[in-house]
């Protein structure tokens, strides 16, 4: 069976989710259509507006037939790092093509531009090099590096459009992979990823959406009729939910302990705590750590590293121990992990009980951080199933 990967978060699933996800079927003339999801965190280092396994049942209610979870080392990494898991987890799946939402869609040659950087990669390391040696910050440094090296050739590749950058990395790990997959790029529809205002009749992005649901307002045109039914009533989470538990953290924590958490680099670990003192909210003390070199997304991920406690061997082990949890799947989402299974170099995990020891406790424990501001504490990975339908 041919079978087109997604890479998605779903946070929560909207009207543009359909799109991609009904196009990237008819387009790719592909039999089965799975999905590589992050779990309860994403990679902007945010907790998800609603559960992994809410998230899974809207997927499969339109059109998904196989969700597997991208495990917690990846899904809150950056972008290089997002993309390398996820992609490593389609190729072990023998996924034929990757479908993906970006802003530049079919305009950008994204196999070309993979294939230029590997070609050109000791240019490209030297002169960001020189860049962050003139304290210049990685992101803005690559992303300069790209437009000095690449403008004249594609001027419409613009790495800091969001879903460019990510469709990049795709590209890049999908480059190095044993089992490459075709490229399908699909033009996003309506709002940006970024934007915080709906203007479309349709559509509009996951910020917006959140934003309008945080506030208890209307959102419903912009999301299918599964999602809406999921939303009733159920629990909305936003990282205030879980500023009690951080601000404590900071606050009883010594530097030296913080310091060695993974992400927390460069004597940051004064300024978080110093600011945790002095702030009432998540949202202000954000606003007093964040500097030009440090961006709300790593903040927000070195938060999640503060929460979870995870160190840098922690990390390390598990990026070198991934595995395939299933979320949900159709009928034909199970006959073709049946046909595969067998060959997969990775671990196949349907119940947590029965998996290899190890290799599940950051995600056991990202679930149990994920509950706690709500005291849900027995929803989690033990206790739920593959969701079929």
């Amino acid at each position: 069976m041919k079978a087109v990967g997604i890479i998605a978060e779903f946070n929560p699933f909207h009207n543009g989710h359909r799109f991609i996800l009904n196009h990237a079927k008819h387009k790719s003339q592909a039999e089965v259509l799975i999905v590589v999801m992050s779990g309860n965190f994403l990679q902007r280092g945010e907790p998800a507006i609603i559960t992994k396994w809410q998230r899974t049942k809207a997927a499969l209610a339109a059109g998904a037939d196989l969700v597997i979870e991208l495990p917690f080392v990846s899904a809150i990494e950056s972008a290089e790092n997002f993309a390398s898991g996820a992609i490593n987890l389609l190729h072990d799946f023998r996924c034929d093509t990757l479908c993906f939402g970006t802003e530049k869609g079919e305009a950008l040659p994204y196999d070309e531009l993979a294939a230029f950087y590997h070609q050109n990669e000791d240019s490209f390391n030297l002169i960001i090099k020189k860049k962050l040696e003139n304290n210049i910050p990685y992101g803005i440094a690559v992303t300069q590096t790209w437009e000095e090296l690449t403008a004249s050739r594609w001027p419409t590749f613009d790495l800091r459009q969001p879903n460019i950058l990510l469709g990049f990395h795709y590209a890049l790990a999908n480059h190095i992979g044993e089992n490459p997959m075709e490229l399908l790029p699909l033009n996003r529809m309506g709002a940006n990823h970024n934007d915080a205002t709906a203007t479309d009749e349709s559509f509009a992005s996951g910020t917006a959406i959140r934003q309008l649901l945080l506030r208890g307002e209307k959102s419903d045109s912009y999301i299918p009729l599964s999602t809406q039914t999921l939303l009733e009533g159920t629990d909305l989470h936003s990282w205030e939910d879980y500023w009690p538990l951080l601000h404590y953290q900071l606050c009883i924590q010594s530097p030296e302990n913080i310091a060695k958490l993974h992400n927390i680099v460069e004597g940051i670990e004064y300024r978080l705590i110093a600011c945790a003192k002095k702030a009432s909210s998540f949202a202000e003390w954000l606003s007093q750590v964040k500097t030009k070199r440090y961006t709300t997304n790593r903040i927000q991920r070195m938060a999640l590293s503060i929460l979870i406690q995870l160190t840098e061997d922690e990390f390390n082990y598990h990026q070198q121990h991934p595995y395939h949890h299933v979320l949900g799947m159709t009928k034909k989402g199970q006959a073709y992990l049946g046909h595969y299974k067998k060959v997969l170099r990775y671990p196949l995990i349907s119940t947590f009980s029965k998996a290899p020891a190890g290799i599940t406790n950051l995600d056991e424990r990202a679930t149990m951080l994920y509950q706690l501001p709500f005291n849900k504490l027995d929803d989690n990975d033990y206790t739920n199933g593959v969701i079929r339908v």
